[in-house]
């Protein structure tokens, strides 16, 4: 620590206070990138328990900001590798990597506000404690078997596609092809195939089920996260949802789409590109005319899905 002693440290009162932004997995990602801080400040984590994750609950839930005598706000902006620091008016920018050692200069009496809005994907930060965040923070109960020889397929619908009666969907997220999934099934002489899917109407997944007898799966949002984590081969759509869920798993084989925010020339801010022999990662090249339909969706650009209607028959046909 640069000027600051652990026990200066331990003896000073320090907070990091998590506001939860976005849907279940952001929120996973949130909780955990809260605690890793917290534990490495020895500060106390302020956080609501997130539904179904029994590891995350049992924290200070009081916010008492008068006890502190700095206040910081920890942010990620859009499409910013770096994290921005906020006090008094004042603003630091720093890097994942030099993050903690950042903030301890600071921490002695701060609360530390880490508002969700921002991605803070960035796997290196997670990496050395993965093991943690599988068996203990966001341990959940076995619950099935899943055969060395069955593929899990996670198709996002839903928020992705155009809804007037709703806001647009998120410009970094995407539908993907057929050819893509038959790429992936074709590669194997896979004895079962599951279509996990919260509409199980989806056009895709209904596609998947008629040509390789495919079986839809689409529970709550637990149950489905559940069965994305225990099962022993992934095809993850372009979203943190399965990304978390087999991040977390044992699976043999994922398979990521570069695509949306998984693509580092759409997002440069995220980086969930794993060093690890279970991934394969796969390039979607739309052909002719589609090719410039999907800048910054599939090829490098300005974050550019619409998830307009028209959309849906040229994926499936492509």
């Amino acid at each position: 620590m640069q000027g600051v002693t652990q026990a200066e440290t331990a003896s000073s009162p320090s907070a990091i206070r998590l506001i939860y932004h976005g849907r279940l997995a952001n929120n996973l990602f949130q909780y955990c990138f809260a605690r890793i801080l917290s534990e490495a400040l020895q500060a106390t984590l302020i956080a609501a328990p997130v539904s179904g994750f029994p590891g995350t609950g049992g924290h200070d839930l009081q916010d008492r900001p008068s006890t502190y005598d700095r206040h910081i706000r920890l942010v990620q902006p859009w499409r910013e590798s770096r994290l921005l620091l906020e006090e008094a008016g004042e603003a630091l920018f720093t890097t994942f990597e030099n993050l903690i050692a950042t903030l301890r200069q600071r921490s002695r009496g701060s609360l530390i506000t880490i508002d969700g809005i921002g991605a803070f994907l960035n796997i290196r930060f997670y990496e050395n404690h993965r093991e943690r965040m599988r068996e203990e923070w966001l341990k959940i109960p076995s619950r099935r078997e899943m055969h060395p020889r069955d593929l899990t397929v996670h198709i996002r619908s839903g928020d992705i596609w155009w809804n007037p009666a709703t806001q647009p969907p998120h410009a970094s997220y995407c539908a993907l092809p057929f050819s893509f999934y038959r790429e992936v099934i074709t590669l194997e002489n896979w004895r079962r195939i599951y279509v996990v899917t919260e509409d199980p109407a989806d056009l895709m997944a209904m596609k998947l089920a008629r040509e390789y007898g495919a079986e839809i799966v689409s529970h709550d949002v637990f149950q489905d996260f559940c069965f994305l984590r225990e099962s022993t081969n992934v095809v993850l759509a372009v979203s943190t949802f399965s990304w978390l869920a087999s991040y977390l798993s044992k699976a043999d084989r994922i398979y990521v789409p570069l695509a949306g925010l998984f693509h580092s020339g759409v997002r440069p801010d995220i980086d969930l590109h794993a060093r690890d022999p279970r991934y394969r990662y796969i390039t979607i090249s739309p052909r002719g005319a589609f090719g410039e339909l999907f800048q910054g969706i599939y090829a490098p650009g300005e974050p550019a899905w619409s998830g307009l209607p028209q959309l849906r028959q040229q994926l499936l046909n492509m």
